[in-house]
């Protein structure tokens, strides 16, 4: 009886602990997905020159701060001040965009501060780029901007955006829907790799060119069509990395994959290919395919 207590409280610890870490993360995310929001519609607000949104996110203490070269003053502006020149660039050149990318958040209680690449565009031409530094406070319920510290330089910028890369993925697609063999295969590194929805199929792109001439001899080898796709950068911009979900044959499968820039152009470097199943219909698939020596946890 003993031993079996001893069992009991064991167990009740562990699932103390589990319920404890899923509330945990649930709370991460939570809060991660309102910060998210707020820096995005922020940037968003900039883009469309809407000063009475963009005033309701800030504070009114709020301080922009531009960090320049140490032989000059950092550039700082109250909420009024910055409110007023974005007020001025969107009546004289409306279409301005602040692009963000590689999104990072830490927070403690009532406080967050979210770092973020950018890349400034004025009438879609590159402008310059940077970091942008927000800090954010909860007041009363919502997430509000107090400060913005931002960089600026054209030096060690990549003007690339994710819409290139959208561009550049979607031809991919794209290729393979017509047999394009030549786009399809050059758009791969020369030592890039297609891991297919099969465990044995992990292909380099010269093997699977060989591979799959049988399908590009067609009208279609297949024709993968993107529903959604999330992208990320490396600090220099040279390297992306994304996940995407795509109407298949197969139903909705999930690629994700590694771009590397060379030269003017991107490359694939990786791209992995993979069925997705939903949880209420795993265990079905498990006796479908035969998994042995598995076990439910």
């Amino acid at each position: 009886m003993v031993g079996y207590k001893r069992i009991t409280n064991k167990l009740v610890l562990i699932l103390l602990f589990a319920q404890g870490f899923s509330v945990l993360t649930f709370a991460q995310q939570t809060i991660d997905s309102e910060v998210e929001e707020t820096v995005k519609q922020f940037f968003n607000f900039m883009k469309k020159g809407d000063i009475a949104q963009l005033d309701s996110l800030l504070l009114d203490e709020a301080i922009l701060t531009t960090i320049t070269s140490s032989s000059r003053k950092n550039e700082i502006q109250s909420k009024v001040q910055f409110l007023n020149s974005v007020k001025l660039v969107s009546e004289k050149i409306p279409d301005t965009e602040e692009r963000i990318s590689n999104l990072n958040i830490r927070y403690d209680q009532d406080l967050a501060v979210v770092s973020a690449a950018y890349s400034f565009f004025i009438e879609r031409k590159f402008s310059h780029c940077g970091l942008d530094v927000l800090v954010l406070a909860k007041k009363n319920g919502k997430w509000k901007i107090t400060s913005i510290y931002d960089t600026r330089h054209k030096d060690i910028c990549d003007d690339s955006t994710e819409d290139d890369i959208n561009k550049f993925l979607n031809n991919w697609h794209l290729a393979a829907s017509k047999a394009d063999e030549n786009i399809f295969f050059s758009s791969m590194a020369s030592n890039g790799i297609y891991i297919g929805t099969d465990a044995t199929e992990r292909w380099t792109r010269d093997e699977m060119q060989i591979w799959s001439k049988k399908y590009f001899d067609r009208e279609s080898a297949w024709d993968f069509k993107p529903i959604e796709r999330k992208i990320n950068f490396s600090s220099d911009r040279k390297t992306a990395w994304f996940n995407e979900t795509l109407n298949t044959w197969m139903g909705v499968c999930r690629g994700s994959g590694i771009l590397i820039k060379s030269g003017e152009s991107w490359k694939i470097q990786q791209y992995h290919l993979s069925v997705t199943v939903p949880n209420d219909l795993i265990e079905g698939f498990v006796k479908l395919v035969g998994a042995p020596g598995r076990k439910k946890y």
